[in-house]
């Protein structure tokens, strides 16, 4: 049996028993039987059936149509009428009554059938089409934009609250007027009329309008929208109107407004500041080139009675002059040792100055290191004879040479040296030891000393020029500041770091770290210290293979070409893309590509490189600095076959470099 109750409101007895069988034949359930409309109305308050058959002639006040009527004010039911009368009048008062169905008695079983499902269809539907109708009136009332619908005729059959308030009509007025004399608005300067415009998207086109279009209202205001108008249409495809969607767009307007006028002062502020700068860098220019002039003049005037001074005392203790006496040939070489102290001071000065301008003459050359060693304890011995401290070397038996600046290496032990002796009470000891790292790639230079030792907040401020840790300091030891300032860039020079360990009272440690490049290697001897390979143009692979090494950083140069080359690699350096770029031959089996250059960057020059086909399967190997990301991802998107962030393990690097010529280019 069918779930589908049936309420029957029926006056003969017979009649209401011979529907029931039938009902239940069909497999309808009899929700209950009344005879009365009155009957009919009470029961509903306890339960609702899902439809009712209603007899138009009832017993009591109400008939059939009149308790209809009552029901539907109160309920959704679909209600079905049963009438033998077929006369115009009652047929009429059926119709304006809107029933779900009728039929009229005698009925056959199919009929009755088909009468009630099709009222309980039609009840369905309707309820659908209310709820979505409400879903879709509760959308569009709640959205920021105005919304109009329209009719064939172009009258108004829908607006929204936001449509009301911007055209300034209350929705209760608005609705069957004409939308025109609602929305006022002359689109694209007059160009196009709305009128003509409805025209064309009732004939199935879209409207769209973003500039110069400006809604008219009562108020006199003329407001900036923006517009779009499309053709309502049915499930079968039928235009049944026109939707109009438009919104006010003053804020906008000023914004851009606002940011137009940002743009342009800050057009302006940008001008004022590269003039700004341009006479900034003008005046910098002038303030280098007049520095260099007054160095260059200081470094004369103060050498030439230096050079007098020291040449005379050391005449006069030599007795050039005639015999002194040992209180005269003490006061001789005080003078001697100030005017040398003085001499230290104004070429460090100078050290300083060149290696600021880029102007420091820097030859690498073999280097023996028991040699420098010995030397550079030999120009403190004197001072530290002075105050009884004692000084030890060691260093390791399987090292002998290396490539360096010896002038430049003796620099940075002499005044590492003179620190420890300046700041060590008498008696005390200092060690300078040589040793390398377990893959034999840096030298390690470490002198330690049993001085007053470093406050650790104070370690930054020993490697800047001319700065003193403080006043009491400053009255104690004598300096300038300049030493480890100079110690700190000459090793830098070499590729180099520094580092500090330190306690108060107990001691300082300084470590400087030095590429270590053997001058065994026969790629050494012909690279000059301008980065560049000498022959690199006509230069073939080695026995490893040719790599082009593209960076900018010359310390990175330095230590990733020399490592290379230590180990059987011939290496072109290109310090920016266009140079590498330029730098490909045949003969280049991989390249090292930094990605942060000057000009062209790393990521363009591979691209590039991979645009040609010559050179589509040389391996590429980026390396960055940034290691944000997304580099890897763009590294890899722009050609590359791996990616790196610095910094670099250089043993790692070489047993990827390995891996990819092994394998001839693929991984």
């Amino acid at each position: 049996m069918s779930d589908t109750s049936v309420l029957v409101v029926e006056d003969e007895r017979l009649v209401a028993e011979d529907i029931k069988t039938r009902l239940q034949d069909l497999g309808y359930r009899v929700h209950d039987i009344v005879d009365s409309g009155q009957k009919a109305v009470d029961i509903l308050e306890q339960s609702l059936p899902d439809l009712i058959l209603m007899d138009i002639i009832l017993h009591g006040d109400l008939d059939g149509i009149q308790t209809a009527e009552l029901i539907k004010s109160r309920h959704d039911i679909p209600i079905v009428y049963l009438t033998s009368h077929a006369d115009q009048q009652t047929l009429r008062r059926v119709k304006d009554s809107q029933p779900s169905g009728y039929i009229i008695k005698p009925f056959i079983d199919e009929e009755l059938y088909v009468v009630i499902e099709t009222a309980l269809y039609k009840n369905r539907m309707d309820a659908e089409l209310r709820e979505r109708k409400a879903w879709l009136s509760t959308i569009l009332e709640s959205i920021g934009d105005g919304v109009i619908a329209t009719d064939l005729e172009s009258r108004i059959s829908f607006i929204n609250p936001v449509a009301a308030d911007l055209s300034e009509w209350k929705e209760s007025r608005a609705v069957g007027k004409p939308v025109f004399d609602v929305f006022n608005a002359v689109l694209a300067e007059g160009r196009y009329q709305l009128a003509k415009v409805f025209e064309e998207v009732l004939k199935g086109e879209q409207f769209t309008a973003r500039d110069d279009i400006f809604l008219s209202v009562p108020s006199g205001r003329q407001i900036p929208i923006e517009v779009n108008l499309a053709p309502i249409r049915n499930e079968n495809n039928a235009i049944l109107g026109v939707v109009l969607v438009f919104r006010d767009i003053t804020q906008r307007r000023q914004v851009e407004a606002d940011l137009e006028e940002e743009r342009a002062s800050l057009a302006r502020r940008v001008d004022e500041r590269t003039q700004e700068l341009s006479l900034a860098n003008a005046e910098l220019a002038r303030a280098v080139r007049l520095k260099d002039e007054f160095l260059a003049n200081m470094s004369h005037e103060l050498r030439t009675p230096l050079n007098a001074i020291l040449g005379m005392s050391e005449a006069l203790q030599e007795n050039v002059y005639g015999d002194i006496n040992s209180k005269q040939y003490r006061s001789l070489q005080i003078i001697q040792d100030s005017g040398r102290h003085l001499l230290s001071l104004i070429n460090d000065i100078l050290d300083i100055s060149k290696i600021e301008a880029g102007k420091l003459e820097f030859e690498r050359i073999p280097v023996d290191i028991n040699g420098v060693i010995a030397s550079s304890i030999a120009m403190v011995r004197q001072n530290a004879v002075k105050k009884q401290i004692q000084i030890h070397s060691h260093i390791q038996d399987t090292i002998t040479t290396f490539l360096a600046d010896e002038r430049r290496l003796k620099q940075i032990l002499v005044n590492l040296l003179s620190n420890a002796v300046k700041f060590t009470p008498e008696g005390g000891r200092i060690d300078l030891s040589v040793d390398s790292d377990d893959e034999r790639t840096t030298l390690n230079f470490a002198v330690r000393d049993t001085g007053i030792g470093i406050a650790p907040e104070d370690m930054q401020r020993l490697f800047r020029p001319f700065e003193q840790l403080d006043s009491r300091l400053s009255r104690a030891h004598a300096g300038t500041g300049l030493g480890l300032a100079l110690v700190r860039r000459l090793t830098e020079l070499h590729g180099g770091g520094i580092s500090l360990v330190s306690e108060q009272g107990r001691g300082s440690t300084f470590t400087v770290s030095i590429p270590f490049i053997d001058p065994e290697t026969p790629t050494d001897q012909s690279q000059r210290d301008d980065g560049t390979t000498a022959g690199k143009s006509d230069a073939g692979p080695s026995a490893a293979g040719h790599i082009l090494l593209a960076e900018d950083n010359e310390q990175n140069i330095m230590t990733i070409r020399d490592y290379l080359s230590k180990k059987g690699f011939t290496v072109t350096v290109a310090r920016n893309g266009l140079e590498a770029v330029a730098a490909l031959n045949p003969g280049i089996r991989l390249i090292l590509m930094d990605i942060q250059m000057p000009g062209m960057d790393g990521l363009e020059a591979i691209r590039r490189i991979r645009s040609g086909s010559e050179y589509k399967k040389v391996p590429v190997i980026a390396i960055s600095a940034l290691a944000m990301p997304g580099d890897r991802d763009r590294c890899i998107g722009a050609g590359a076959n791996e990616y790196l962030s610095k910094p670099v393990r250089l043993q790692s690097l070489l047993a990827l470099i390995v891996s990819y010529l092994n394998s001839g280019g693929d991984h």
